[in-house]
């Protein structure tokens, strides 16, 4: 597995915020407020994800990446879901299973 330097992980984010965005059909006004979120979220997400990936493997170091992935959650996930219709909020639901992990 090849090695990902800053500018990967923000192309990465970048192109799934995209993805995030058309599969949720946000508004242009919705689009607005949850990008600049959902950039950073996965930003953030993605830089504890390679940090876990490239170091310790132990249990702890697991649960303390995966902590991490939970914090970073819940610092966006509010401000993004306060933004979203019900049909969008349970396709972000569906969409974002699995994120808060590292394994």
């Amino acid at each position: 597995m090849g090695q990902f330097g800053k500018s990967d992980i923000i192309k990465l984010a970048s192109g799934q915020t995209d993805a995030i965005i058309k599969a949720l059909k946000l508004t242009p006004q919705q689009t607005s407020v949850v990008k600049p979120l959902l950039d950073s979220k996965l930003k953030e997400m993605a830089s504890v994800k390679k940090e876990f990936a490239n170091g310790d493997k132990s249990e702890d170091a697991k649960n303390t990446a995966n902590e991490s992935l939970k914090a970073i959650s819940s610092k966006y996930d509010s401000r993004i879901t306060s933004t979203l219709n019900p049909d969008q909020l349970k396709k972000w639901t569906d969409l974002s299973k699995g994120w808060n992990s590292v394994m």
